[in-house]
């Protein structure tokens, strides 16, 4: 009965120790903004929405780094994070890892349908990094 017992708690230890081995998925999020003057720019020059995609996007990729939004949805300040209506790139990043991204927004001016695209115009390409658990921002200005 010792024996049995003492196996027993082997076993329990050696599966609680895997279990706590679990890598928990976090994510992290680069936020795209921008304010009421570039919104205005945007608009004067005929652009309707932005787009964004990686540079380096192949396809199988997460679909996540996808996004349009329109321009006339600024923010006056640096936003908190807000799934909807906004340019934003959620990744799962493990512990004690970065990793380096490279992006391409373009403002893009679409008909009535917002099926058919007019004109692609290049906004702003960069790269930005991101942590494990991290928000980041970039500030979109159109001149």
């Amino acid at each position: 009965m010792k024996k049995i017992s003492l196996v027993v708690g082997i076993l329990f230890l050696i599966a609680a120790s895997f279990s706590s081995c679990k890598k928990e998925q976090v994510f992290s999020r680069h936020i795209f903004w921008f304010d009421k003057a570039t919104s205005d720019s945007l608009t004067a020059a005929g652009a309707t929405l932005l787009s964004s995609s990686p540079v380096d996007y192949k396809p199988g990729d997460d679909d996540r780094w996808w996004g349009r939004v329109d321009v006339d949805h600024w923010y006056a300040s640096q936003p908190e994070f807000d799934p909807y209506g906004m340019l934003s790139v959620s990744i799962a990043i493990d512990k004690g890892e970065t990793k380096n991204f490279g992006y391409d927004i373009r403002a893009m001016a679409s008909s009535m349908s917002g099926v058919d695209i007019i004109q692609h115009m290049p906004m702003s390409q960069g790269t930005f990094e991101m942590g494990h658990a991290t928000t980041t921002y970039t500030q979109l200005i159109w001149q």
